[in-house]
């Protein structure tokens, strides 16, 4: 299935047919299907936790067969602690920022985020397709178009992926600190999602 997959995506980036920004759009839309489909259904984490249990399992049914050889087992039993007590460079990082010592100094440079200007400002861009895309979709249920209903289709479809980006959008931005002058951490969200509103007109112009 893996193959089969990783086939089916290889031929698609190679058509030629296809557009490149076509090509980026549909990946990204793919990519941020399976990170909200992983955040809802938490495939990657169980998978994680199977495996270190698995790990836990196997190291303590070891240490059992060889608790009288005193090296081995105490070999084991720290594998065993290490084994649970691993952490990912993820974590590494954000037990850092816990770190009393640097939440000292981020409270002193570092203010409350206003969520509703964070998520307009960041993700302007996709709260604008998504305002388009529902015009569109009542439109077209009043278009007397025969093929209608298959772009209505689509433009739900959409509809319902497009919240994704702007979730993902908002979120990025977020692990951005929010510093006392906080006008500087909008201006710049704002400035990217002009320059992608700038950058999909004159791309639609050359179309």
């Amino acid at each position: 299935m893996v193959d089969t997959i990783a086939s089916g995506i290889k031929d698609f980036v190679a058509n030629n047919k296809v557009s490149t920004v076509r090509k980026l759009w549909t990946l990204l839309v793919a990519a941020v299907v399976l990170v909200i489909l992983n955040d809802i259904f938490g495939y990657t984490y169980y998978y994680l936790q199977e495996r270190k249990l698995n790990y836990i399992v196997s190291v303590e049914r070891a240490r059992i067969e060889f608790e009288n050889d005193k090296y081995i087992s105490e070999h084991l039993t720290q594998m065993l602690k290490d084994g649970i007590e691993r952490k990912s460079i993820s974590d590494k990082v954000y037990d850092s920022f816990q770190d009393s010592s640097f939440q000292d100094i981020l409270s002193s440079v570092v203010v409350e985020r206003n969520w509703l200007l964070h998520t307009i400002t960041s993700s302007l861009f996709f709260i604008l397709i998504e305002l388009i895309i529902v015009i569109l979709i009542f439109t077209t249920m009043f278009s007397k178009k025969a093929d209608k209903w298959h772009t209505f289709g689509g433009l739900v479809v959409l509809a319902i992926v497009n919240p994704g980006f702007i979730w993902l959008s908002t979120s990025l931005f977020a692990l951005i600190p929010i510093l006392r002058w906080s006008l500087i951490n909008y201006l710049l969200q704002l400035s990217i999602n002009i320059c992608l509103m700038v950058w999909l007109y004159k791309y639609s112009k050359k179309k």
